[in-house]
């Protein structure tokens, strides 16, 4: 029978003798940061590398109990070691135990990589002070390119991506996180969100693109602030701030990365269960899904609805602005991204349920950065007009992989017909292509309209 093994008969010697086992010692109770840095990707600068590795140095060197980092680095080119594990760990002694390893090429897109780095971390930390550990605080902080619908997490060597389903596949195979932290490009949309609720209890993400750090000290000094901020760690570790507080402190360093748009969100994935006994983020799946059958069955009615809507955006640049960085005070050029909010879809197409689907956002989303009114965003896509479309290649790749695999990357078109309203709404933009204008909207103003977003061919912002 599979998963089922038979006891073979021992065979014992005469002569054996039994020897006492000493004492099983008391588990150690930690509280940890795992962090998993997908530096194998394009445009990942030498600087920000050892940035980062400089705050790991420095992480754990003014004392404290019961404390573990642990993190997995795959590297970039043209550093001497492909990837490598490093473990450090202060003891109920306060003593710091340290273990780094050096590993082969590795493809931190596949969940494996992520199951087996948390198994060999805990596995190491037990190793190093001879007793069993149990985390009962724990922060998932992953580092990478984010590819919206496709993923976090980006290796090229191959090219892969740890897609919503697989990230909530691995978390599956582990542990219970209390925060999940995606330092990534265009993360913080429901679609990742839903995949991972219910198996941590907050997750820190951003809708928009992320601009990593110019130098060295920068970075180093930036992580120091916030996600490998020691006193705010040990607060938390000792019960001295909650989960959710410990979640708000650490989230705006993706807020300071930001040279345009600055938002960064807390969203709560385990949910209180409402009334009718499910998850808010399941409840607020349904209603997006009974909203794409009924824009499809009615879509005579509704095209025109969505059609006046997006004509009545007020009208911006689409090429790319310059700003100023917050950190190093020089201007970029960058170009505007934008996305739906799931709220104004609501206002737009279906009023009646735009309360209840406002409550239950304000349920999930506990923090949002420059912003008093909680949003939740959600993939759509926007026309632009031929001349933007041929320098940008709007309508893919990610339309198309939305459209024709997104089930293959989320639980949540696999269970909807989400996927099949981008496909019409997409398809109608490319007819209207003579006759029909469409303009954009700056992220500050809260618009009742049907628009926002499809990813710029350009990757290269992190």
């Amino acid at each position: 029978m599979k998963g089922v093994k038979i006891s073979q008969p021992i065979s014992i010697s005469p002569r054996a003798i039994w020897h006492p086992q000493p004492p099983q010692l008391p588990e150690v109770y930690l509280s940890a940061i795992y962090m998993y840095l997908a530096f194998d990707g394009s445009y990942v600068r030498n600087d920000y590398v050892r940035g980062v590795e400089d705050a790991i140095n420095n992480f754990l060197s003014d004392g404290g109990e019961n404390l573990m980092l642990a993190v997995l680095i795959d590297y970039p080119s043209g550093f001497d070691v492909s990837a490598k594990l490093i473990v450090k760990l202060r003891d109920s002694s306060g003593h710091l135990h340290i273990r780094v390893l050096t590993k082969n090429e590795i493809n931190m897109g596949d969940p494996n990589t992520l199951v087996n780095f948390i198994t060999e971390a805990n596995n190491i930390a037990e190793d190093l002070i001879g007793r069993s550990i149990i985390v009962t605080r724990s922060v998932l902080y992953i580092n990478g390119h984010g590819g919206e619908i496709m993923g976090t997490a980006q290796d090229w060597t191959p090219s892969d991506f740890l897609t919503p389903k697989e990230l909530r596949q691995a978390l599956q195979n582990t542990m219970h996180f209390n925060i999940i932290y995606l330092h990534s490009c265009y993360e913080g949309f429901f679609e990742m969100a839903y995949d991972l609720r219910d198996l941590a209890d907050y997750m820190i993400g951003s809708p928009v693109n992320i601009i990593m750090w110019r130098t060295r000290d920068e970075t180093r000094r930036n992580f120091e602030r916030w996600i490998l901020n020691q006193t705010l760690f040990k607060k938390w570790s000792n019960n001295i701030i909650s989960t959710r507080e410990y979640a708000i402190a650490i989230c705006p360093m993706i807020s300071a990365t930001y040279s345009a748009q600055p938002i960064v969100q807390v969203l709560y994935l385990r949910s209180d269960y409402n009334l009718n006994g499910i998850n808010d983020l399941e409840e607020i799946k349904e209603y997006l899904d009974n909203l794409a059958n009924r824009i499809l069955t009615n879509w005579n009615t509704y095209k025109n609805i969505i059609k006046e809507k997006y004509n009545s955006i007020e009208k911006i640049r689409m090429d790319k602005i310059s700003v100023e960085n917050e950190n190093t005070h020089q201007k970029e050029e960058v170009p505007i991204m934008h996305y739906a909010k799931i709220i104004s879809i609501f206002d737009v197409l279906w009023p009646e349920k735009t309360q209840i689907i406002s409550n239950l956002i304000n349920a999930v989303v506990v923090f949002e950065s420059d912003s008093n009114i909680p949003s939740l965003a959600i993939f759509m896509p926007k026309y632009f007009g031929d001349a933007i479309k041929d320098k940008y290649n709007l309508f893919g790749p990610q339309a198309d992989v939305y459209i024709n695999n997104g089930e293959k990357y989320s639980s949540f078109l696999e269970k909807t017909y989400w996927d099949s309203l981008i496909a019409k709404i997409r398809n109608f933009f490319k007819q209207q292509q003579n006759n029909f204008v469409v303009y954009f909207a700056t992220f500050r103003q809260r618009l009742i309209a049907l628009v926002y977003t499809i990813c710029l061919k350009d990757l290269r912002l992190y």
